[in-house]
């Protein structure tokens, strides 16, 4: 049940703070004011807003792994496949509606870095002492 809420933990931690950090962005016009209105976007900001998201991820991988009771790292990797499943649904979502949703790279990259960010999330937590 411990293993079950790590990955609860990591994954509420990744929805909370990566949303935060686009109501921050959007708030302080670092991106555009409507969050909708992603044409207004540069490659900078899709490239700011991937690097955030996978630090995000990477500290998800430790929560999880941190909180997990058993298999930390097996348990970082079923959150990162939660966050690639996740991921492919966006990027379904931007092919259909592009170039509405923006450039097609940065839902792609979510995919590929999910699994990646999560595991070295994981390794980045002491091995407890017995």
């Amino acid at each position: 049940m411990k293993n079950f809420l790590a990955v609860i933990a990591g994954l509420a931690f990744v929805i909370i703070v990566s949303m935060g950090l686009d109501a921050v962005m959007h708030h302080t016009g670092i991106f555009p004011a409507d969050p909708r209105d992603v044409t207004g976007m540069t490659t900078s900001d899709w490239v700011l807003a991937l690097s955030y998201r996978m630090l995000v991820a990477i500290g998800g991988g430790w929560i999880t792994a941190r909180i997990a009771e058993s298999r930390p790292e097996f348990f970082a990797i079923v959150l990162g496949i939660i966050g690639t499943i996740v991921g492919l649904a966006g990027l379904a979502m931007a092919w259909m509606m592009r170039p509405n949703l923006g450039p097609l790279w940065y839902p792609s990259l979510l995919v590929v870095t999910a699994i990646p960010c999560t595991w070295l999330g994981a390794r980045l937590v002491k091995p407890r002492r017995a």
